[in-house]
């Protein structure tokens, strides 16, 4: 599954992607040959595209250009935006905010910064760069000023405002070019630290007074990833299913897919097999797998319902709803034995919010203690009064559980790796690991005018205001991920669970269930379709993704990589990894 996906035909992608893709390959190719060079031929190999097939996407070269341009400016556009209105209402915090959006590594890289001085530098595309650009280098000056002027009135200081802020401006576009003449050796912390000395001549309490060892960080005190052994190692993966995932809690399905007595629904995986089912008392129960008598399985299949009774096809030994033994096929072959040391061998299950967890090991705290800091978030979306809205799906990935999260938990790759996803998204986005429970909460919320192909624009437009939820949640999608196992991925029209089971080093499955409110409307159904391609395309981009990544991480080219601010998720997700396999850091296993 995962070889087609990754080896899909570029040419059928949505237009909306395949147009980003295309922009992508446009910065790419100014970077490498220059404006005046760039040619239809060039972009197109960089996709896999003809020329004639771009002329597909955009009437001519210039229609391409002039789009990458207006793609660049945007994003430059919307990450300063999102900086000001998270910094608050200090100009200090708000100037330096918006200094720092300026060094966002998704901005200030070579490529974009590239796009940027080529349209500048070539008299012929100047016009371009002043009629699309020129909005933002103004509104980007005169916040600047504006601060500027706010901190000089607040510290009843006489400054010329003009000439500050052509100061500041000039150190940052001093710094950008910086980038260009020595990509490599671009430091994104140091442009900062020359802004923030900038400013402090102007205003002394602006001085960063870390120490420079604290804004230039060793190598060896750099935030480093966990080393590529760990994702391939036999040794370290038994460790880490004994010690990390059968103590942990593993979703099962929803209540809602076990609802009359004898309905069931199973789990296989670290070497384990279960199922859930619903007693003719109402409850539900969890066991092992496994009969008693030769180790059958006593229920088959994904999901299924047992009549009064679960019957072991193997040998037709027999066990009512509570997992007690009632019946043996030709008893009299057997010697006297106790019948309540043969029945099935229960499991603890825990429901929450309607979602059904159980565990093989281990007596840590309940799923609800550890999602509790989000519970008051996830109670308006109901999840309790749920149904399945689509079948149920299971797939093996060749990707090792801890890649997966490490791409799953952070949104640096967003603007290359989903084009779609990043034009319906918000720049801003909410990274909130909790150490105490080992849980992370990301969010963000949809653009007022989203960006993309048709399904983007049409779940935007479609999507209403969902009045059983508040304001804030009714265009905003956000997930919450409980170490080490799983994520809801919740949405205003609906939910799903992210479920991934280590199978092997380097291999894995994903298991996900997607559940709604019935009595939806025709724009709900609409908006779960819609939200559906999106989700679907965002699931292939990244499965080309994190196998391109376990290839890596099995060269001798990589050990251990260094992570940013975007990835303080990933970062608390591998160091609860290293708090329960201190292994890590030690010597290679094999």
């Amino acid at each position: 599954m995962l070889d087609k996906i990754a080896g899909s035909d570029p040419a059928r992608q949505p237009q909306g992607v395949r147009r980003e893709q295309l922009i992508h390959a446009t910065i790419s190719a100014i970077a490498e040959h220059g404006l005046s060079h760039v040619t239809l031929g060039k972009v197109g190999s960089e996709v896999g595209l003809t020329a004639a097939m771009i002329n597909f996407h955009f009437d001519s070269k210039q229609a391409l250009l002039t789009a990458t341009l207006q793609f660049v400016a945007d994003e430059f556009a919307d990450v300063c935006e999102a900086a000001i209105a998270k910094a608050g209402d200090e100009p200090a915090d708000a100037l330096i905010a918006l200094v720092s959006a300026a060094f966002d590594p998704q901005i200030c890289e070579p490529g974009r910064v590239a796009v940027w001085y080529a349209f500048w530098g070539e008299s012929q595309a100047r016009h371009d760069y002043l009629s699309i650009c020129g909005h933002s280098d103004q509104a980007f000056e005169a916040a600047v000023r504006s601060l500027i002027e706010q901190l000089a009135k607040q510290h009843g200081t006489s400054i010329a405002v003009d000439a500050a802020t052509l100061g500041l401006t000039g150190v940052v576009d001093a710094q950008w070019q910086m980038l260009l003449l020595d990509p490599t050796g671009f430091d994104h912390s140091a442009a900062m630290a020359t802004c923030r000395d900038y400013l402090a001549n102007l205003f002394p309490d602006l001085a960063d007074t870390r120490p420079a060892d604290a804004i230039l960080p060793k190598p060896d005190d750099l935030p480093r990833t966990l080393p590529a052994w760990t994702y391939a190692s036999d040794d370290f993966f038994k460790r880490e299913v004994e010690q990390i995932h059968k103590p942990a809690w593993q979703l099962v399905c929803h209540v809602s897919d076990v609802r009359e007595p004898g309905d069931y629904f199973t789990f296989t995986g670290l070497g384990e097999r279960a199922f859930v089912i619903r007693g003719e008392d109402g409850e539900l129960r969890a066991f092992h797998n496994v009969c008693p008598h030769r180790a059958h399985a006593v229920v088959s299949g994904t999901k299924g319902s047992c009549e009064h009774r679960v019957r072991c096809p193997y040998h037709a030994w027999t066990f009512d709803f509570t997992g007690d033994l009632v019946a043996i096929a030709s008893r009299k072959t057997f010697p006297p034995f106790d019948d309540g040391q043969f029945g099935l061998r229960a499991l603890d299950l825990e429901i929450f919010m309607g979602l059904v967890f159980i565990r093989f090991a281990g007596n840590g705290p309940s799923v609800a203690q550890r999602y509790a800091p989000f519970a008051d978030e996830l109670a308006p979306y109901r999840f309790e009064d749920m149904e399945p809205v689509a079948p149920f799906y299971e797939q093996e990935i060749t990707a090792d559980w801890k890649n997966v999260w490490d791409n799953y938990l952070e949104d640096y790759h967003f603007p290359t790796g989903h084009p779609g996803l990043y034009g319906l998204m918000t720049p801003a986005y909410d990274r909130e690991p909790d150490d105490a429970r080992r849980a992370v909460r990301l969010s963000h919320a949809m653009r007022d005018k989203p960006k993309g192909d048709w399904s983007v624009k049409r779940y935007a437009s479609l999507l209403p205001d969902l009045e059983h939820l508040p304001e804030e949640a009714r265009h905003r999608w956000s997930y919450f991920f409980l170490y080490p196992a799983v994520s809801l991925d919740v949405y205003p029209e609906q939910m799903d669970f992210f479920h991934i089971v280590p199978v092997a080093p380097g291999r894995s499955v994903l298991r996900c269930g997607t559940y709604g409110l019935p009595g939806a409307s025709r724009e709900i159904k609409a908006c779960r379709f819609l939200g559906g391609r999106i989700t679907w395309q965002v699931h292939k981009e990244d499965c080309a993704l994190v196998s391109s990544v376990q290839g890596g991480l099995g060269t001798s080219a990589y050990d251990t990589g260094v992570l940013g601010d975007k990835e303080i998720a990933v970062r608390a997700f591998q160091s609860w990894v290293r708090e329960d396999l201190p292994q890590v850091d030690g010597p290679a296993m094999g």
